[in-house]
């Protein structure tokens, strides 16, 4: 649990440990142990699944080297065999500094402890402790899982690691996650061991069951995916019929508001035809214009992902700024785009005259002029009107390598009306 943080200094009239459950927005120290240690602690350490137990270090002589709470420092214990014995401890802990505690995810009562004279380790959580005759006698400062490794950095000794096959079963681990778009999102595993079945979760909901997956990297596509809110991924590994569970991977929200590429209007008279051109991202099951948040249009085109865009054409009524939203629906999802304001006013017969397309028909370049209009956008559409390239809004256009044929062309100017003129290529 990340929002659980442990700070301070010790336990003394003066020192505090204190613990945050909010990811250190606010902390409330904790109660000291009796008898109080009046020392600072070497080392605090959390426990990886019990999120309200913690182990607080101590290297007084003669005291309780590792003090245990089950409940987020109201009370803590000895588990060490120092408490209560003036002549040391009675669970074979030795009466030296001690620097680091590991406690091992597929067994939580294996406990490693990192001391002045080497390792100690326990099998029975703390009731009793071994010294491990296969690590040197060197001082051990701190001990960090790696996958299937234990890193440990000593003093004076290097550092070590040992491989655990426990942890290699242990490590599974979504790797990554990333939507591909149109209902597919792509996952990559890590696999540490041949696992007989791999069960893929996203918020706690079995979607994926895999048989004897390859183990190493994986990468799989998930198809017909729908979780668009923010989720939680997690897999589940058996091997020789025992479940080992990945770290819970967090995928954020994912938004597919459509990219709206050009919104503009034409009239020949008093109605007004509007285009609206938005990015072709989603099968959507219908798509609805809004102006000033009042739907004016809704779109039931079913495209191929391969299209470019989506193009949505309709006739309005109304001389006005509008306030342009787009929402698109996907399932139980509305996913929302605005557009700066869109002005619905043109008078088409004037801006056909205002602007010339010569030579027509035209062999390698053609000129387009206007006096009254600002042009931004120039289109090169086909007679039967596919898309087939934008042009720079300097003229003259190089249509050297167009084949012979009729073809449109879509002018958009900065108040974003649109004029089509046609000419001839040959």
């Amino acid at each position: 649990n990340d929002q659980i943080v442990w700070a301070g200094a010790g336990m003394a009239n003066s020192l505090s440990l204190f613990v945050s459950t909010d990811a250190g927005e606010t902390y409330n120290p904790v109660n000291n142990y009796n008898p109080n240690p009046q020392a600072f602690y070497t080392g605090i350490y959390t426990h990886p699944i019990e999120e309200n137990t913690a182990y607080a270090l101590f290297s007084v002589a003669n005291f309780p080297k590792i003090l245990k709470t089950t409940d987020l420092g109201q009370n803590w214990e000895d588990i060490s065999g120092f408490a209560g014995h003036a002549n040391g401890s009675d669970r074979g802990f030795p009466d030296v500094f001690v620097h680091s505690l590991l406690v091992m995810p597929f067994n939580t009562d294996v406990i490693w402890v990192g001391t002045e004279i080497g390792l100690y380790e326990s099998l029975d959580g703390g009731l009793s402790w071994n010294i491990r005759d296969d690590f040197p006698a060197a001082s051990i400062w701190s001990m960090k899982l790696v996958d299937d490794q234990v890193v440990l950095g000593t003093h004076g000794r290097g550092i070590w690691t040992a491989t655990l096959g426990e942890l290699a079963k242990e490590s599974l681990q979504v790797a990554n996650f990333n939507y591909l778009g149109f209902g597919e999102a792509e996952l990559e595993l890590f696999l540490p061991a041949s696992y007989e079945e791999v069960s893929i979760l996203i918020d706690g909901v079995e979607k994926v069951l895999l048989s004897s997956p390859t183990p190493g990297k994986n990468t799989l596509v998930l198809a017909d995916y729908m979780d668009f809110d923010e989720v939680l991924i997690e897999i589940v590994g058996t091997y020789q019929g025992e479940e080992f569970r990945s770290e819970v991977f967090n995928v954020p929200a994912i938004n597919l508001a459509p990219e709206i590429f050009l919104a503009s209007s034409s009239s020949d008279g008093d109605i007004f035809r509007v285009e609206i051109e938005i990015e072709n991202n989603e099968f959507f099951d219908q798509v609805e214009v809004l102006f000033n948040q009042n739907v004016v249009h809704t779109d039931f085109q079913v495209l191929e992902r391969t299209a470019a865009s989506r193009v949505i054409t309709f006739d309005y009524a109304e001389i006005a700024n509008n306030n342009l939203q787009i929402k698109a629906y996907l399932g139980d999802f509305v996913f929302t785009t605005t557009y700066q304001e869109l002005l619905i006013t043109s008078s088409k017969k004037e801006m056909q005259q205002s602007i010339m397309v010569f030579p027509n028909p035209a062999q390698h370049q053609l000129h387009v002029r206007s006096k009254q209009l600002d042009i931004k956008f120039i289109k090169l559409y086909s007679a039967a009107g596919a898309f087939i390239r934008n042009f720079e809004t300097e003229s003259p256009l190089d249509v050297s390598g167009l084949t012979a044929g009729t073809y449109l062309l879509q002018l958009t100017d900065s108040k974003g009306r649109i004029v089509s003129k046609r000419f001839i290529k040959k």
